[in-house]
Protein backbone atom coordinates (compact mmCIF):
# COMPACT_ATOMS: atom_id res chain seq x y z
CA UNK A 1 0.00 0.00 0.00
CA UNK A 2 2.88 2.34 0.76
CA UNK A 3 4.33 1.70 -2.68
CA UNK A 4 1.00 2.52 -4.32
CA UNK A 5 0.63 5.66 -2.24
CA UNK A 6 4.15 6.79 -3.16
CA UNK A 7 3.51 6.06 -6.82
CA UNK A 8 -0.07 7.32 -7.25
CA UNK A 9 -0.69 9.56 -4.27
CA UNK A 10 -4.17 9.80 -2.81
CA UNK A 11 -5.70 8.13 -5.88
CA UNK A 12 -4.34 4.79 -4.62
CA UNK A 13 -7.02 4.80 -1.93
CA UNK A 14 -9.77 5.05 -4.55
CA UNK A 15 -8.57 1.81 -6.14
CA UNK A 16 -8.25 0.02 -2.83
CA UNK A 17 -11.76 1.16 -1.84
CA UNK A 18 -13.22 -0.37 -5.01
CA UNK A 19 -11.51 -3.69 -4.30
CA UNK A 20 -12.73 -3.70 -0.69
CA UNK A 21 -16.30 -2.95 -1.78
CA UNK A 22 -16.20 -5.64 -4.50
CA UNK A 23 -15.02 -8.47 -2.21
CA UNK A 24 -18.36 -9.16 -0.43
CA UNK A 25 -20.15 -9.10 -3.79
CA UNK A 26 -17.82 -11.83 -5.04
CA UNK A 27 -18.64 -13.97 -2.00
CA UNK A 28 -22.40 -13.50 -2.51
CA UNK A 29 -22.26 -14.29 -6.24
CA UNK A 30 -20.23 -17.46 -5.76
CA UNK A 31 -22.61 -18.77 -3.07
CA UNK A 32 -25.60 -17.91 -5.25
CA UNK A 33 -24.10 -19.64 -8.28
CA UNK A 34 -23.39 -22.78 -6.24
CA UNK A 35 -27.02 -22.91 -5.08
CA UNK A 36 -28.32 -22.37 -8.60
CA UNK A 37 -26.13 -25.14 -10.00
CA UNK A 38 -27.37 -27.50 -7.31
CA UNK A 39 -31.00 -26.66 -8.14
CA UNK A 40 -30.32 -27.00 -11.87
CA UNK A 41 -28.91 -30.48 -11.38
CA UNK A 42 -31.96 -31.45 -9.32
CA UNK A 43 -34.29 -30.13 -12.04
CA UNK A 44 -32.32 -31.94 -14.73
CA UNK A 45 -32.51 -35.20 -12.73
CA UNK A 46 -36.26 -34.76 -12.34
CA UNK A 47 -36.70 -34.24 -16.10
CA UNK A 48 -34.56 -37.25 -16.93
CA UNK A 49 -36.57 -39.34 -14.45
CA UNK A 50 -39.84 -38.34 -16.15
CA UNK A 51 -38.44 -39.14 -19.60
CA UNK A 52 -37.08 -42.45 -18.36
CA UNK A 53 -40.52 -43.32 -16.96
CA UNK A 54 -42.13 -42.43 -20.28
CA UNK A 55 -39.71 -44.59 -22.24
CA UNK A 56 -40.08 -47.48 -19.82
CA UNK A 57 -43.88 -47.46 -19.83
CA UNK A 58 -44.54 -46.33 -23.40
CA UNK A 59 -46.79 -49.33 -24.15
CA UNK A 60 -49.04 -48.63 -21.16
CA UNK A 61 -49.16 -44.91 -21.89
CA UNK A 62 -50.25 -45.60 -25.48
CA UNK A 63 -52.69 -48.32 -24.44
CA UNK A 64 -54.50 -46.16 -21.87
CA UNK A 65 -54.20 -42.95 -24.00
CA UNK A 66 -52.29 -41.05 -21.32
CA UNK A 67 -50.06 -39.20 -23.80
CA UNK A 68 -51.41 -35.74 -22.91
CA UNK A 69 -50.85 -36.20 -19.18
CA UNK A 70 -47.29 -37.42 -19.68
CA UNK A 71 -46.46 -34.74 -22.24
CA UNK A 72 -47.64 -32.11 -19.75
CA UNK A 73 -45.53 -33.69 -17.03
CA UNK A 74 -42.43 -33.74 -19.26
CA UNK A 75 -43.01 -30.13 -20.38
CA UNK A 76 -43.43 -28.99 -16.77
CA UNK A 77 -40.13 -30.65 -15.80
CA UNK A 78 -38.44 -29.03 -18.81
CA UNK A 79 -39.83 -25.58 -17.92
CA UNK A 80 -38.46 -25.98 -14.41
CA UNK A 81 -35.06 -26.95 -15.79
CA UNK A 82 -35.03 -24.00 -18.20
CA UNK A 83 -35.94 -21.63 -15.35
CA UNK A 84 -32.89 -22.76 -13.36
CA UNK A 85 -30.72 -22.73 -16.49
CA UNK A 86 -31.62 -19.08 -17.17
CA UNK A 87 -30.92 -18.16 -13.54
CA UNK A 88 -27.55 -19.90 -13.79
CA UNK A 89 -26.65 -18.09 -17.00
CA UNK A 90 -27.61 -14.73 -15.48
CA UNK A 91 -25.56 -15.44 -12.37
CA UNK A 92 -22.58 -16.47 -14.51
CA UNK A 93 -22.91 -13.28 -16.54
CA UNK A 94 -22.98 -11.19 -13.36
CA UNK A 95 -19.95 -13.12 -12.09
CA UNK A 96 -18.01 -12.33 -15.26
CA UNK A 97 -19.06 -8.69 -15.07
CA UNK A 98 -18.06 -8.63 -11.42
CA UNK A 99 -14.58 -9.87 -12.30
CA UNK A 100 -14.02 -7.11 -14.87
CA UNK A 101 -15.86 -4.32 -13.04
CA UNK A 102 -13.29 -3.66 -10.27
CA UNK A 103 -10.40 -3.53 -12.73
CA UNK A 104 -11.97 -0.95 -15.00
CA UNK A 105 -13.36 1.02 -12.05
CA UNK A 106 -9.96 1.16 -10.37
CA UNK A 107 -8.40 2.37 -13.61
CA UNK A 108 -10.97 5.11 -14.12
CA UNK A 109 -10.88 6.16 -10.45
CA UNK A 110 -7.11 6.48 -10.57
CA UNK A 111 -7.31 8.52 -13.77
CA UNK A 112 -9.99 10.83 -12.33
CA UNK A 113 -8.08 11.37 -9.08
CA UNK A 114 -4.89 12.05 -11.01
CA UNK A 115 -6.74 14.51 -13.24
CA UNK A 116 -7.97 16.39 -10.17
CA UNK A 117 -4.46 16.51 -8.68
CA UNK A 118 -2.76 17.53 -11.97
CA UNK A 119 -5.20 19.51 -14.12
CA UNK A 120 -2.43 20.61 -16.50
CA UNK A 121 -1.80 16.97 -17.55
CA UNK A 122 -5.47 15.94 -17.54
CA UNK A 123 -6.27 16.10 -21.25
CA UNK A 124 -3.03 14.43 -22.30
CA UNK A 125 -3.47 11.68 -19.71
CA UNK A 126 -7.08 11.06 -20.72
CA UNK A 127 -6.18 10.75 -24.40
CA UNK A 128 -3.27 8.45 -23.56
CA UNK A 129 -5.45 6.30 -21.29
CA UNK A 130 -8.20 5.94 -23.89
CA UNK A 131 -5.62 5.10 -26.54
CA UNK A 132 -4.15 2.29 -24.43
CA UNK A 133 -7.55 1.05 -23.27
CA UNK A 134 -8.75 0.46 -26.84
CA UNK A 135 -5.58 -1.26 -28.10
Amino acid sequence: MTFLYNLLGISAFAGVAVIIIATPLNNYLSKREWGIRKSLLAARDERMGVLNEILTAIKFIKFFAWEGKWVDRAEEARKNEIKWLIKGMLCSFLGIQHLTWPISTVEWDNVRCFMVQHPDLSLYLLILFIHHAWK
